[in-house]
């Protein structure tokens, strides 16, 4: 979850507000991947969490296909403790790739 107000959840907010009043929806084709690359914990209250994500879901609307590109991108995520959850407050793209994998082992 993101903590009201933050970026991250402003962001999020407005993307699916949009998606959902064009009709758009996930399909069953493709899959979003992720993997945790690094945690750091810098003060109290915060951490930054390194992630890969690799997706290649198709999105579709009234049957039809609205998106269905593949897209990998490495970020750090700031993380912030609330009432002892621990929530999204702020993301930076490190890389971006469309039609790649950044998170391949090679």
């Amino acid at each position: 979850m993101a903590a009201v107000a933050s970026p991250v959840f402003d962001q999020l907010t407005k993307l699916m507000a949009s998606r959902i009043s064009a009709g758009i929806t996930a399909s069953t084709r493709g899959r979003l991947q992720y993997r945790i690359e690094s945690v750091a914990v810098p003060s109290l209250g915060r951490a930054v969490v390194t992630t890969c994500l690799h997706d290649d879901t198709v999105l579709v609307t009234d049957s039809a296909i609205f998106d269905d590109s593949v897209y990998s991108a490495r970020s750090e995520w700031t993380l912030i403790e609330s009432k002892g959850e621990w929530l999204w407050s702020d993301e930076r793209v490190l890389e971006w790739v469309v039609e790649g994998n950044l998170c391949i082992d090679e």
